[in-house]
């Protein structure tokens, strides 16, 4: 790793406002692409798509030839309207808001059993005892995966995040492609309760959907679904570790819980980039950029630009209303962002409850994940 590359993705604040200041629309001759860093010229990006498409049949076909394929390349996420309209509905149901607040009992539980696990032993790591086990484990029962494969999610989870490594991708869809399609063979002949069985049993236009549109879905709600409850839940510990001062006012007043985690969204989300793909020639931040075009909108430099947020890089809990863009805009906007907030509202509450005289161990510094997309901590060590 270059010293650049690791400056970038360890102190990624830095870098973002350095661009923001100084070339807000970029080209990056290295990575072929342009980016997009400063919040309004972001928010168009990620919610134009008729400008900016999630849809990479814009690209030459040599870029195309170039892109390392993702097992979700034909699922919602690169998809645009009326399309992905007509996908997403599929799927929306179990991420409604009412639907969504009928499983807190099951969270709750979920989170219960966890804490049970590691008081004993007097220390945990927040992220592989407590941020990873919990969303997978409520993700994999939506879709009607064996909770016993968590470990398995975990090694794909952990692979996908280097996305510079082809040889691994390719490996890792690999192993992805045979799990789902054995599952789903499997729910065709036993249909069960699940989100699995449901998808086989819809239609799209009169036509079942077909295996590589279903497997697409179950990549994207495995890692994507999941992944970003995992990073919600850290980076709030983290938060914590870094701003020591609000954790008084959370243990005094529990109704801030919901706002400090919004704030967590804000300033580390879960995906500090989006790709998009220029429809046609477009003008943005005084800039020009062709037709077919490789776009990265910049969400974790957007969310702190201090033109839109007032003492942008600190945690504030009265801010109101929050426009930050951590789930998208739009069409796009993020299908799982309730299931998110409330597993992270539940994750630290009843952690808050449970957990007493807890602190933050002095014999590791948290490093973040090496991702340019993906914003997380590897581990996060407590004593109780």
């Amino acid at each position: 790793m270059t010293s650049l590359t690791k400056i970038r993705q360890q102190q990624p604040y830095k870098w973002y406002q350095t661009m923001r200041e100084t070339s807000p629309v970029h080209y990056n001759e290295k990575e072929d692409c342009w980016e997009i860093f400063t919040y309004d010229e972001v928010k168009r990006v990620i919610s134009d798509y008729s400008h900016f498409s999630s849809d990479h049949k814009y690209l030459s076909a040599d870029k195309q030839e170039k892109m390392i394929r993702h097992i979700n390349k034909d699922s919602l996420l690169k998809m645009d309207p009326p399309e992905h309209t007509v996908f997403r509905k599929l799927v929306n149901q179990p991420f409604m808001p009412k639907s969504v607040e009928s499983l807190e009992p099951r969270i709750a539980a979920i989170a219960d059993d966890l804490l049970q696990a590691v008081r004993s032993k007097g220390r945990m790591d927040i992220i592989e005892d407590y941020a990873f086990p919990l969303p997978i484990i409520v993700i994999a029962e939506l879709l009607g995966f064996p909770p016993k494969d968590r470990d398995i999610f975990k090694s794909w989870v952990d692979q996908s995040q280097n996305v510079k490594d082809e040889k691994k991708m390719n490996e890792v869809q690999k192993q992805m492609i045979g799990y789902f399609m054995q599952f789903i063979l499997q729910r065709r002949k036993q249909p069960q309760n699940d989100l699995i069985s449901h998808l086989i049993s819809a239609d799209l236009d009169g036509e079942p959907l077909s295996d590589k549109q279903l497997i697409g879905f179950c990549g994207l709600l495995i890692v994507a679904g999941h992944v970003t409850t995992e990073n919600v839940i850290g980076n709030s510990f983290l938060s914590l570790k870094e701003f020591p001062h609000i954790l008084p006012r959370l243990l005094e007043n529990k109704a801030l819980l919901p706002d400090f985690i919004e704030e967590v969204i804000r300033l580390r989300p879960s995906i500090q980039r989006v790709t998009r793909y220029t429809a046609v020639e477009s003008e943005i931040g005084g800039k020009t950029i062709p037709a077919g075009e490789k776009v990265y909108a910049w969400i974790g430099s957007a969310n702190r630009d201090e033109k839109k947020f007032e003492n942008a890089d600190q945690i504030d809990l009265g801010r109101k209303p929050n426009q930050h863009l951590s789930f998208g805009q739009g069409s796009h906007y993020c299908l799982g962002a309730p299931l998110a907030r409330l597993e992270a509202k539940i994750a630290l509450s009843h952690f808050f409850e449970q957990m007493s005289a807890w602190r933050f161990t002095e014999d590791q510094e948290p490093n973040l994940v090496p991702s340019p997309v993906f914003h997380g901590v590897d581990r996060l060590l407590v004593e109780f």
